[in-house]
């Protein structure tokens, strides 16, 4: 039995505009929004987190760059470590490396010597990390102790 052309076109337009049962609906769209909000819920702090811990590596990388500038500079001063980190530069640092939590420079309020014996700690001031439960002054460089807190 042939199909007459009528009931093609009516069968094409049905198909591109649809039947009028065949759309989501409401509620089923709520549903899925609600369960999109959700997975961000649980996503959004754990990349937050991971950010702030990411700040808190590259920050002891840095307190370690000063550590070994604060070494070499004392090593070809009679074991003296200078006065102030912007003493370092240009010869031992190109620059003061400055904290990535809050992109200003925490390390030279943070350093501290002694001449007799010689000992130095060089820290990051503030509470820049205590969004992963980092403390005042957290971390920090010892000579004696090195990288801490561990």
């Amino acid at each position: 039995m042939p199909i007459s052309i009528e009931r093609l076109m009516l069968g094409m337009l049905t198909y591109v505009r649809g039947s009028p049962g065949s759309g989501f609906s409401l509620v089923e769209l709520l549903v899925a929004i609600a369960v999109l909000g959700l997975v961000l819920a649980i996503l959004v702090p754990r990349f937050t987190r991971s950010r702030d811990r990411s700040a808190v590596t590259a920050c002891g990388e840095h307190l370690s760059s000063i550590a070994t500038a604060l070494q070499t500079y004392a090593n070809e001063n009679s074991h003296l470590y200078p006065a102030t980190l912007s003493t370092l530069t240009p010869n031992f640092l190109k620059t003061v490396p400055t904290c990535p939590a809050v992109s200003s420079d925490t390390y030279n309020a943070g350093y501290s010597k002694i001449d007799d014996p010689p000992n130095f700690t060089v820290l990051c001031d503030g509470t820049n990390h205590s969004g992963i439960g980092y403390g005042a002054g957290e971390p920090w460089f010892t000579l004696t102790e090195g990288l801490g807190p561990k």
